[in-house]
């Protein structure tokens, strides 16, 4: 999800009911304060509990906050003056967690979900963050059909980002179809208007925002353009748009609710902002966050009891349209587009085309030229994997090359791998992870310190660390450090081979 900056003092200061105790961190008593009271007054979804398990709250090199804990865990401390249980402890596994947050960690008071305040200080997006994310255990347990199957994150190893499954790889997926086919677009493509017309219905969403007198009549356009739009999507592309909008857009709606609740002007104008903004249309998976929670907040706005229907299964979109159908004098298509500058869209989409052409052949040459640190890693041992990345994937000879790579993450029995702010080739099974001429932060081999150096080494144990990679295995595999690329191989745990 995107982070929101917001300074928001005085509606803020005014959920502190207390001075902060000398054990806690101003911001962290105020962000705890915040979610109390976003539990305690149930506004954001009839049956949602932000506390419907613990919430783990952790700064790095200072300690654990967690609320609502069954039993106080060993090593932590009772802090007073809050509605529910909060104590404060020293976990320094939790400094290893790279991770923003983890929906399911396993702490010392047992399965809690994990946010990384380090990750993400600013304390608006850190509220939001934490309530959408939990909502998706909400929409998992209480929706129609559910959403996801989070995993385990066990106690002490580095983070890994457990979500979505399927939902987000059929997400993933239409985005990559949705960006290919627009590659070479051109005025007759339906990739191209599919696009204008998203740019047009996200305009006229934010119109029906912040036009309060007029949004039923903007509401109506609005419909009028996405049924065009929509027409001139597959029937896959549809479903997905569909599942991708009810699992995001509603866990979308559920963080800015936390905003609403201090200032519904300012979460709808805020939300307003996200639909003008062209970082919407860089990205399609983007486009099932904002309109659908914008959307929710307009259906709030006519009084439209709209969220058990959704809870139901039901699109939120076609429960706006049983209300504002466009009419008679609704305008058509063709002057919606001429009227929100359909015109201008296309060529930020031309200009854009350009950049990433223009960065793709930079890339290209970086890598060409590139005589530094390498990983190469084969993942044939039973793990999951996950990454994020901004820019473009390179098709190259020596296999997927992803330059701006955010983070990458393994983890299976006794392995975990990170990678973060780096590029990262993918051929096959195998991963090479470009180090750059790389800081050495240590290598052990069998709980031994060892030094880099070329050598094949069979170990049954193994922790490496550099400026941008993290490896930590307890079982057994081979390192191989030829110049400067390292080979990693981890046995599978069967053969040991």
């Amino acid at each position: 999800m995107q982070g929101i900056l917001y300074i928001l003092p005085i509606l803020l200061l005014s959920s502190v009911a207390s001075a902060a105790t000398p054990h806690i961190d101003p911001q962290i008593e105020l962000l705890m304060r915040n979610i109390l009271r976003d539990t305690e007054r149930d506004t954001i979804w009839s049956g949602y509990n932000p506390l419907a398990k613990p919430i783990l709250i952790h700064v790095n090199e200072k300690g654990s906050y967690i609320i609502n804990p069954p039993k106080l865990p060993k090593g932590y401390t009772w802090l007073a003056g809050f509605s529910k249980p909060v104590c404060f402890g020293r976990d320094k596994g939790a400094d290893r967690v790279i991770s923003q947050y983890v929906t399911n960690y396993s702490a010392a008071c047992g399965d809690v979900f994990f946010y990384n305040f380090s990750q993400g200080p600013v304390l608006q997006e850190a509220e939001e963050t934490i309530i959408h994310e939990i909502f998706h255990l909400f929409q998992n347990a209480a929706f129609h059909g559910g959403t996801f199957s989070p995993k385990i994150q066990q106690q002490g190893k580095p983070g890994f980002f457990y979500a979505y499954k399927k939902n987000f790889n059929l997400v993933w997926n239409w985005s990559v179809d949705w960006i290919k086919s627009k590659r070479n677009p051109d005025s007759r493509s339906s990739s191209l208007k599919e696009f204008l017309a998203a740019g047009v219905e996200d305009k006229l969403l934010a119109m029906a925002l912040l036009d309060k007198e007029n949004y039923k009549g903007w509401l109506a356009k609005f419909i009028r353009m996405r049924d065009y739009r929509r027409d001139l999507l597959s029937q896959e592309q549809l479903a997905n748009e569909l599942s991708a909008e009810r699992t995001e857009g509603t866990a979308y709606y559920a963080g800015l609710k936390t905003i609403a609740d201090k200032s519904q002007s300012l979460a709808e104008n805020y939300l307003a902002g996200q639909l003008l903004s062209p970082n919407i249309l860089e990205n399609n998976s983007n486009r099932a966050y904002a309109p659908p929670a914008a959307i929710g907040f307009l259906l709030d706005r006519a009084g439209i009891d709209w969220k058990k229907r959704v809870q139901n299964g039901e699109d939120v979109y076609a429960i706006a349209k049983e209300y504002f159908a466009p009419g008679a004098d609704t305008p058509q298509v063709k002057a919606l587009l001429r009227g929100m500058n359909a015109a201008g869209l296309e060529k930020i989409l031309a200009l854009k085309l350009e950049l990433e052409q223009n960065e793709k052949k930079s890339a290209l040459s970086a890598l060409k030229n590139y005589d530094a640190w390498m990983l190469v890693i084969n993942d044939r041992i039973d793990c999951e994997s996950t990454f994020s990345y901004s820019g473009e994937n390179i098709q190259t000879e020596q296999g997927n090359y992803i330059p701006g790579l955010i983070s990458y993450q393994m983890l299976g029995k006794g392995f975990s791998l990170e990678v973060n702010h780096t590029g990262m080739i993918i051929r096959g099974s195998t991963r090479m992870v470009l180090l750059g001429k790389n800081s050495w932060t240590r290598l052990e081999l069998d709980n031994k310190s060892a030094v880099v150096k070329s050598q094949t080494t069979r170990f049954e144990s193994l922790n490496l660390e550099t400026e941008h990679l993290l490896v930590t295995a307890q079982r057994a595999g081979q390192l191989k450090i030829s110049g400067r690329t390292i080979m990693l191989d981890i046995f599978p745990e069967k053969s040991q081979e």
